[in-house]
């Protein structure tokens, strides 16, 4: 069956290209085409099919120009851009066989959870970077960086894909028929609208658009019509972000706003300049008091132990019977002194009474620690913690966290129950370490430290 046949219906699903790659589900629409998920059938293998709508003439002009597109885009090979396969070309038709990468679009992920914590756009913008870094320095440029073009793996790891292919999309007309400059308008650099060849710096720029969507959740620049965000481009002056969120960290707000400049000399020069801003932007990380853990102090008062929902207090400390016959024996001697006769047995009572108290039994810490990071639902992550309950007179447990093993915890919990083993410390950035330490609680009093777990939370949570 020829290329023309097959795309003239709705969709390809069922039909073999090639005699060789099954098409099973179709994954997503285009200005260049749609994309399918399929089968390899001759090397066994599942990947991505995208068909591109009608070339035009189908000339020898631009059947060469798509090989050479391609050819360019199957010789980068990096961990974050997709890896071309293969090119079929059947007349005015072509296809392009591309690694499938499980996950979800950036411009899905946004859709649905905009904007995105700062962490997780950091992480996704480095992971661009290096992508673009990579092809830079080989003398190729994307053209059409935007989060439709972003692909985040379940682990959080960003992919571009795309690379080299955006040049093809001035081949085809857009699927609403309007002439259009190359690239997603919302992400295209001003002199891309101006009809002027882009180079590195409209990649950066697009980053920037990308990058502001990513922790402000709307595009720098919207308009009733494609043309108007156009002039928006060449014209306007972006909002800086933490004007639309406070939380945004100035480092990364600086980087944006940079990507953005309109001239192309005052952007960064290349991917690598930016991967280099992006690497030294540091986000501030969760506040840790500084508590000695390893001694065994006494911090009380402390916050009550919590049972469910409702506070229940701890017990205060309750004398011994050693201690209410002591102060019994106080008082007899108190009476004792008014009277001559009974001097010398109030003086032998009175020493009894000072004698050292009695000594509680020490409180044991809790033993067997572990964490373990783990997804909590879509863009959240936590650490569910366990240990073995101490039995040695214990009511509950203290939890202490900290974002380096050598100090800096700070306390995060109070548990009831003295055979309580376990707990959740849920809304934790994401690809961090997390480390924790226990003391468990009776009587007012707390143990000795137990050792520290660790736990890596997960890159990234679809949920």
């Amino acid at each position: 069956m020829s290329g023309t046949q097959l795309l003239g219906g709705r969709s390809l699903v069922g039909h073999v290209l090639a005699g060789r790659y099954s098409l099973s589900s179709l994954l997503g629409r285009g200005g260049m085409g749609e994309v399918y998920e399929a089968r390899d059938e001759v090397l066994r293998r599942d990947v991505a099919v995208k068909v591109l709508h009608d070339l035009g003439s189908g000339d020898r002009r631009s059947i060469a120009r798509l090989r050479r597109e391609a050819r360019t885009a199957a010789g980068l090979v990096h961990s974050n851009i997709v890896a071309v396969h293969d090119l079929v070309v059947a007349g005015a038709h072509a296809f392009i066989v591309m690694e499938l990468v499980p996950g979800r679009s950036l411009r899905q992920i946004l859709a649905y959870a905009a904007p995105l914590p700062p962490a997780v756009g950091l992480r996704i913008a480095r992971d661009v970077a290096d992508a673009l870094a990579y092809a830079h320095s080989r003398g190729v440029t994307h053209r059409d960086i935007a989060p439709g073009n972003v692909i985040v793996r379940p682990d959080g790891r960003a992919k571009v894909l795309d690379f080299g292919l955006a040049r093809v999309e001035e081949l085809t007309p857009a699927l609403d028929g309007s002439p259009s400059p190359p690239g997603t308008v919302a992400y295209v650099s001003p002199e891309q609208v101006e009809g002027r060849d882009g180079d590195a710096r409209s990649d950066v720029y697009s980053f920037g658009c990308v990058l502001y969507e990513m922790v402000t959740g709307r595009p720098p620049f919207e308009g009733a019509s494609p043309a108007a965000v156009a002039a928006q481009h060449l014209h306007a002056i972006p909002v800086p972000p933490s004007a639309l969120r406070g939380d945004v960290p100035p480092r990364l707000e600086q980087v944006a706003l940079r990507c953005l400049m309109k001239e192309p000399e005052h952007r960064f020069s290349s991917g690598a300049a930016l991967l280099a801003a992006l690497e030294t932007t540091d986000l501030p990380g969760p506040g840790a008091a500084t508590l000695p853990l390893r001694a065994n102090i006494r911090l009380w008062p402390t916050p009550p132990l919590r049972a469910d929902s409702s506070t229940m207090p701890l017990p205060g400390v309750v004398p011994t019977r050693r201690r209410r016959w002591a102060a019994g024996v106080a008082a007899i001697a108190g009476l004792a002194l008014v009277t001559i006769t009974a001097l010398p047995i109030a003086r032998a009572l009175m020493l009894q009474a000072h004698e050292t108290p009695h000594t509680p039994p020490p409180l044991l810490a809790p033993t067997g620690i572990v964490a373990q990071g783990a997804c909590d639902g879509f863009l959240k992550s936590r650490v569910d913690v366990s240990w073995v309950p101490t039995v040695s007179r214990t009511s509950g447990y203290e939890v202490y966290r900290s974002t380096s093993p050598t100090g800096g915890f700070e306390f995060i919990a109070r548990i009831a129950g003295r055979r309580t083993t376990s707990f959740r410390d849920v809304g934790l950035g994401f690809g961090d370490t997390y480390y924790y330490v226990l003391r468990s609680v009776a009587r007012g009093r707390l143990s000795p430290a137990s050792e520290t777990a660790s736990a890596e939370t997960p890159s990234f949570c679809f949920g």
